[in-house]
């Protein structure tokens, strides 16, 4: 949270603006309801560039609410860097969409980025869907190579947008002790926890499993089981959404990049430390909630 804790900062300084108590409740709810309306504006603009479908839109909003991995209100510093990369990536897809100024689209994601990266190390989602942007002919060439899809690529994400956001990520990276003593070494963890996966994989071993005990985030909430189909509802719709459009050869590019690159990272961290159980993929399966609004315009 350095330099400043962002959320904490914003209510501080309308504390001293209107003169009332920093935690007072008339305050904080008034915050908040400022803040959920613009998150939901924000997924409500990513929904409608690649749907261009308003219904689709207003959907989106109430899928954001109805999912509990996305309920903003539990991690404001997460979310509202959340609500940035959201929309960044709007920014982007506009310009892959809709051929708008690259000038300006560098400019307008740079600083939405810088502000995400500032309010949490989530921000990083944005970079590694760039990333997938970046390689979109390589991914959409292998996977028609194979017959999966049906589609030629169309488009080239600017490398300087993803060259940007790494050079911003290295330099918060730098400057912050936390990144230095927190980030970065659990990065590396889940490197060597991957390599750990794919070793055991081909090379099983007898070794226990047991580093790490996965408890189900809704069975930590206290939510009956039997509800658990809502923490896993806009998953399943936006998979089945794909399933259909690659069943009709009509996928569209950018939207299965998002999903791709979305489901790349859930399914990675999920076996990892779900599954197999690895200690180092912890903190990668607690923080990939960031990524499912990503896929919230296809369940939409």
């Amino acid at each position: 949270y350095n330099p400043i804790p962002t959320i904490a900062f914003i209510q501080a300084t309308l504390s001293r603006i209107i003169a009332v108590p920093w935690y007072s409740y008339v305050l904080g709810t008034m915050l908040f309801l400022i803040w959920a309306v613009a998150y939901d504006l924000a997924i409500y603009r990513l929904t409608h560039i690649l749907t261009y479908n308003k219904v689709a839109s207003l959907i989106s909003i109430i899928l954001i609410a109805i999912t509990p991995e996305t309920s903003i209100h539990q991690h404001p510093y997460q979310w509202s860097g959340n609500m940035l990369t959201l929309l960044a990536l709007t920014s982007i897809i506009k310009i892959l969409k809709e051929g708008v100024s690259l000038r300006e689209t560098i400019i307008l994601s740079t600083i939405l980025f810088t502000g995400s990266i500032l309010s949490h190390a989530t921000g990083l989602s944005l970079l590694i869907l760039s990333i997938f942007l970046l390689f979109n002919r390589e991914i959409i060439s292998i996977l028609k190579r194979i017959n999966l899809i049906p589609i030629t690529s169309r488009f080239r994400l600017p490398i300087s947008i993803p060259t940007i956001f790494l050079v911003i990520f290295l330099l918060r990276a730098t400057y912050t002790s936390g990144y230095a003593g927190y980030v970065l070494p659990n990065l590396i963890a889940v490197y060597n926890g991957f390599m750990n996966l794919i070793r055991e994989f081909f090379i099983p071993s007898e070794k226990e499993f047991g580093g790490a005990y996965h408890i189900p985030l809704y069975e930590r909430s206290g939510v009956s089981p039997i509800q658990a189909y809502a923490w896993s509802f806009v998953i399943a719709v936006a998979t089945a959404h794909v399933l259909y459009d690659l069943i009709k050869r009509k996928i569209e590019e950018i939207k299965f990049l998002l999903y791709i690159a979305t489901i790349s990272v859930i399914f990675v961290s999920f076996i990892g430390y779900a599954v197999v159980k690895l200690k180092e993929f912890y903190v990668l399966n607690r923080t990939t909630y960031v990524f499912i609004p990503y896929i919230v315009p296809l369940a939409a």
